[in-house]
C-alpha cells in the first residue's frame, strides 16, 4: 500500500496478498506460527513469556528485511 489504510475495506482493496503470503511462510519456517489469513493480527497471551516474544520480535525483524529488502 501506498498510504495508511483508512478502514477494512481500504486495506483489503490495497494489501499485498502475495507478499503477506510469503511473509507469513517465511515465520512458519522459523518456527513462528502466526495466524494464515492478511486479514488477522497476531496476539500475544499471558502464557507468552519474555523469551518467546523477544524471538518472535528477533525473527519478525529478520524476515520484514528479506521480505520488503
Amino acid at each position: 500500500m501506498d498510504h495508511a489504510p483508512v478502514d477494512w475495506r481500504d486495506l483489503a482493496a490495497h494489501h499485498d496478498f502475495t507478499r503477506d503470503a510469503a511473509y507469513r511462510l517465511a515465520l512458519l519456517k522459523e518456527g513462528i506460527h502466526h495466524f494464515p489469513l492478511a486479514t488477522k493480527q497476531g496476539s500475544i497471551s499471558a502464557s507468552h513469556g519474555k523469551e518467546a516474544i523477544d524471538e518472535t520480535l528477533e525473527a519478525t525483524a529478520r524476515i520484514v528485511k528479506q521480505v520488503w529488502g
